[in-house]
């Protein structure tokens, strides 16, 4: 981060669009699990 000048702004814009791309549902206007993680995570819950 420091090599391309980012400031720590910056830095909490890229680590939440990486959050969001990586664990959020796109098809979703509001934050929400993707889908597959959900049941992953009930099936977690559920001992399997």
């Amino acid at each position: 981060m420091r090599l391309c000048g980012c400031s720590n702004w910056q830095r909490v814009v890229i680590a939440a669009e990486c959050l969001i791309e990586t664990f959020c549902d796109p098809q979703e206007d509001f934050l929400s699990w993707r889908p597959d993680l959900e049941r992953v995570m009930d099936y977690t819950m559920l001992g399997e």
